[in-house]
């Protein structure tokens, strides 16, 4: 029997430098000091060109003595004696009272509550001659998932840290450096966690852990969450039915764009949808566009977890997507201010995808032209990856209330200036917000913020709208960091290059069609007079495509996505 952990007032959070310069690595740097030098006391009698040479050879040296240490024993976790491991169970009561004030937030799927275990809460075993491991099991009664705030984390220059389910399905790892501050770690899809460092057994004294917070997933995160389906060995799926995995037909056109499309947690409890972007530069800067309304701050932005490539192996079958290919947050870059009618936030990562993520940047087009036909890709309730397709033109919409009510003093939402879109086939849901609209050119011209579109059977959606935050229209928008208020344009065309289209591109090479210019539009199409034809006399927005029908500036009252509560076929309109 575990521990259970008392209910008491959620903890203060503590965050501080971690010095992972240990003892072990101030021996290891003086021992490759010594060596070095007594090569450099021989190279002083050999030849000009031997010494030439020397030069070289103590280059890889320094190379060898202070890289190679880090990643040298790649130690997988072996998954034995796992019940022998000591366990933390988290209240049941304190997660019930958690679930309970955040469960109707459509973006929420995960509550935290504190742990504060440090490492005498696990258990040191030799598992090899010469190793060390340390391990701790953490578990929540009816946890569809479990991620973890570590609020500190000293790793030897030799030790590694894996965190998994107890059947090795998701297995997060390895950490090999720890971060500045808060440490988060990805989630497992299990009601249990194993937590794991392991290192030569001489660095054991130089291991620290302080798990700050477990978070309990209780809604479903991809199509396979815990628990598994009985029947089929596999889980059920967590959005509608009639949303379609991009491996089937439909997405052969999008192959693309959808290794462009990232699956977001943020804090631990929250999901989103965004999109791996390129820029004018070409310069493969790791940077994901998402939506403001996702929550996404300065505070939190090293929590967010950006996961590439979860989706189904095949169409409706295959696979359930891994979650294994991921990255933090590093920095906000900019993200829209309140009363701007946008919906964009813009984010670093802390690192490049490597090549094994086979990752793409998303081109972009500002010119405003009206989408005529294109499609979405999004996770859904935080589902495999799917894709949403709209087969007759966007219409452009000015002043669209995304929210319950806008404009009053205690009002839950705001405005944007939208396409709006009719899907031809599939939907969106709670999930899918901050995820890209795609015109027909593939290139990106909009974030979701919300609609109304749901799925209504296995192959048919409701006919309702949803709104994408448009692109064209926040490009020069100053954000909403005051000190430092950067407009989308000051980020992804730093160099003024005044292009309207960004192409796509794979990382390393640049872009077929890098750059195309025309003059973005200044102000967003009129809106028709009660009548319904345009008062302006205009047509679309500028730019060429075919022209949108431009809907009133009424407020339409928009919910922001709210996750289903029920049957996933009927889910609540948004």
């Amino acid at each position: 029997m575990g521990a259970t952990l008392p209910t008491q007032a959620i903890l203060q959070h503590h965050r501080f430098r971690v010095d992972v310069t240990t003892t072990s690595e101030s021996r290891r740097r003086s021992r490759g000091t010594e060596l070095v030098g007594r090569l450099s006391e021989a190279a002083r009698h050999r030849p000009a060109r031997a010494r030439s040479a020397d030069l070289l050879i103590r280059a890889i040296g320094f190379l060898v003595l202070f890289a190679l240490p880090r990643f040298a024993m790649a130690t997988p976790p072996t998954l034995d004696s796992r019940d022998s491991v000591p366990v933390v169970q988290l209240s049941p009561v304190v997660v019930k009272s958690l679930i309970e004030a955040r469960k109707e937030d459509g973006l929420t799927f995960a509550v935290g509550t504190p742990v504060m275990a440090d490492a005498s809460a696990g258990t040191w075993d030799e598992p090899a001659p010469g190793r060390a491991r340390w391990r701790l099991r953490i578990g929540s009664d009816g946890a569809h998932s479990l991620s973890f705030e570590l609020r500190q984390l000293t790793l030897p220059p030799n030790a590694q840290l894996w965190v998994y389910d107890r059947d090795g399905h998701d297995m997060q790892g390895p950490i090999v450096a720890a971060s500045t501050g808060s440490t988060w770690l990805p989630l497992v899809r299990s009601n249990e966690a194993l937590i794991e460092a392991n290192m030569p057994t001489e660095e054991r004294e130089d291991f620290a852990i302080v798990i700050e917070r477990a978070f309990h997933g209780f809604a479903d995160v991809s199509g396979r969450s815990w628990p598994l389906d009985p029947s089929s060995g596999t889980g059920n799926g967590a959005s509608g039915a009639c949303n379609v995995d991009v491996a089937c037909s439909a997405g052969d056109a999008w192959h693309p764009q959808s290794r462009a499309t990232v699956m977001l947690t943020i804090a631990g409890t929250t999901l989103c949808s965004g999109t791996l972007v390129n820029n004018a530069q070409q310069d493969d800067r790791p940077l994901v566009l998402t939506a403001n309304h996702c929550g996404i701050n300065d505070l939190n932005v090293t929590s967010t977890i950006v996961y590439f490539n979860v989706q189904r192996g095949a169409c409706a079958g295959g696979t359930w997507g891994a979650m294994l290919q991921n990255l933090r947050g590093k920095t906000l870059l900019t993200n829209s201010r309140l009363g701007s009618n946008s919906d964009f936030a813009l984010i670093e990562l802390a690192s490049k995808p490597p090549s094994s993520f086979n990752a793409y940047y998303s081109g972009f087009d500002i010119s405003g032209a009206v989408p005529t036909s294109g499609v979405g890709i999004h996770h859904p309730s935080g589902d495999d990856k799917k894709l949403s397709r709209f087969t007759s033109p966007a219409s452009a919409a000015s002043g669209v209330c995304i929210g319950s009510h806008c404009g009053e003093l205690l009002s839950d939402g705001f405005k944007i200036n939208a396409w709006a879109t009719n899907w031809s086939k599939g939907t969106t849901e709670s999930g899918s917000s901050g995820s890209a609209l795609w015109n027909q050119d593939g290139y990106l011209v909009g974030t979701l913020s919300g609609g109304r579109s749901e799925c209504t059977s296995t192959t048919s959606n409701n006919g309702g709208t949803d709104y994408y935050a448009r692109l064209d229209t926040a490009w020069t928008q100053p954000g909403a960091n005051l000190l430092s208020p950067l407009s989308l344009k000051s980020v992804l065309d730093p160099q003024n290059t005044g292009c309207s289209r960004v192409g796509g591109k794979n990382p390393g090479v640049a872009a077929a069609a890098a750059c195309s210019s025309s003059t973005p539009p200044t102000t967003i199409p009129s809106p028709p007079d009660a009548s319904g034809s345009n008062a302006s006399g205009g047509g679309s927005s500028g730019g060429g495509g075919s022209a949108g029908l431009l809907m009133s500036p009424l407020l339409l009252a928009v919910l922001i996505r709210r996750r289903p509560n029920t049957q996933p076929v009927t889910q609540p309109t948004c």
